[in-house]
């Protein structure tokens, strides 16, 4: 029962009523701002789905050249859009997501326009046949050729505006880089091999670029800088995926496309921000594909060239032992940059004597023994006791293996390769001791440079 006339002082205490979450309250900024970057991640998606229904196209009307050029259409007006919307509405941000949205359309618009141009110009004497959803075929050749001069022109334009956006200080490299690993999805093959050098010379031209750019490029590395490297990666992925999906594959490509997947997971595991037990794991299977990628690498050659395939696993273990010190000289600190060594040795030692073993004779012998024999300095030198003795087992085993072969059949080839080794062994003692220390400055003057270069 209310009492009016009450006073303040004797009135009963009431609690006031508590507050509903998220109700009859001002969002904070923070809040505003969350919401802002999920509206733009949602929009984002909804139009990249639109565009990626190009790629998987299976509609009833129109030709391909048409279908193409709406694609392209569609890619030149988000362009436009996000240059307008920065001077208009003067929001950076939203004009920013725009120009990456068309940037990163790029790839899917050559990609489609690389199937047009092999329908017309195939090197391999006619298109391939393919499923439906993959097919694109223009009406004549000048057709194709002007949708080239038309697309290069347009995407062009489209990757130099993005890129004022995203990273001005390197936007002209960057729009030259970008067009050129774009364009040799051009080139109007589908044969394994060939798509492997295309793939391994886009990959080559963003790994120098890596390299020589971005280490000295702040804002690179940052999250636009990260996001327009991760664009540049989108041409070669897509000429792997394009042949995994419908043509056959080859030694050559298996070489290719496992080695990118080793230097990806390498250069992921050098992000810092990456959790160290995942780095771990990237850096294992940077070694496992790297592995893969050298055997596959040997088949191609030994197939190509028609070479015996008792060299096969010395080629492997060479390329392998190769790269994986390269990439060791990149890990940067001397934990992972000694694994990388380790692992060098360890597999161009195992291939050597597995090599023996399956195939034994006077050059395989010969070729362990020095193979062991620079595992086994490598572990003295830096104390390695693993590797030294690894490399002293595999040097006996070459030894012995060449004594049991000279004792069961006299033969000058396999007495006289004992004493040529032997003897190559103590000049080589000699050359250490006489020129070790100048050897040592100069390895050290060759790591300097590759820093420098690096």
């Amino acid at each position: 029962m209310a009492f009016p006339h009450m006073s303040d002082e004797l009135r009963p205490y009431e609690a006031p009523a508590a507050p509903v979450p998220g109700e009859g309250s001002t969002p904070t900024p923070e809040k505003l701002e969350g919401l802002s970057r999920v509206l733009r991640a949602v929009g984002a998606g909804v139009l990249l789905a639109s565009a990626s229904s190009f790629l998987l196209q299976n509609w009833a009307t129109g030709g391909d050249l048409e279908r193409y050029y709406t694609l392209l259409g569609h890619t030149a007006a988000l362009a436009v859009l996000g240059f307008v919307w920065g001077l208009r509405a003067n929001d950076a941000k939203g004009a920013r997501t725009f120009l990456a949205l068309a940037a990163g359309l790029v790839p899917a618009n050559i990609c489609i326009l690389g199937g047009l141009v092999y329908s017309q110009f195939s090197w391999e004497g006619g298109a391939t046949q393919v499923a439906h959803y993959a097919s694109w075929v223009a009406p004549s050749g000048s057709a194709a050729l002007l949708a080239v001069g038309v697309s290069l022109a347009s995407l062009a334009g489209v990757a130099g505006l993005a890129f004022v956006s995203l990273a001005r200080e390197r936007a002209r490299l960057l729009t030259a880089l970008y067009v050129a690993v774009n364009s040799i999805m051009l080139v109007p093959s589908r044969d394994p091999s060939i798509v492997a050098v295309v793939a391994a010379l886009q990959l080559v031209a963003l790994g120098v670029f890596e390299g020589k750019v971005v280490r000295v490029t702040s804002s690179l590395r940052t999250l636009e800088g990260r996001f327009v490297r991760t664009m540049l990666f989108a041409p070669p992925v897509l000429v792997l995926l394009r042949s995994v999906l419908h043509y056959e594959l080859s030694a050559a490509f298996i070489a290719v496309a496992t080695g990118a997947v080793a230097l990806g997971s390498f250069a992921l595991a050098l992000e810092s921000r990456v959790p160290a037990v995942v780095a771990s794991s990237l850096r294992g299977l940077s070694l496992a594909s790297l592995a893969c990628s050298a055997a596959s690498l040997a088949a191609a050659f030994v197939d190509t060239l028609g070479l015996p395939a008792s060299i096969a696993l010395p080629i492997a273990g060479t390329g392998f032992g190769a790269a994986a010190t390269g990439l060791s000289l990149l890990a940067g600190d001397a934990l992972w940059g000694g694994l990388y060594r380790r692992a060098a040795a360890a597999g161009v030692l195992g291939t050597f004597a597995l090599d023996l073993w399956i195939y034994p004779g006077v050059v395989s012998s010969i070729a362990c023994g020095a193979a062991s024999i620079v595992v086994l300095s490598y572990g003295f030198l830096w104390e390695r006791r693993g590797l030294f003795v690894a490399g002293l087992a595999g040097a006996v085993l070459a030894v012995l293996t060449q004594l049991k072969a000279a004792i069961e059949l006299y033969a000058w080839s396999h007495w006289g390769s004992l004493a040529l080794l032997g003897v190559a062994v103590v000049l080589a003692a000699t050359a250490v001791e006489r020129h070790g220390e100048a050897l040592g400055e100069r390895v050290a003057f060759w790591r300097r440079r590759f820093d420098e270069w690096a």
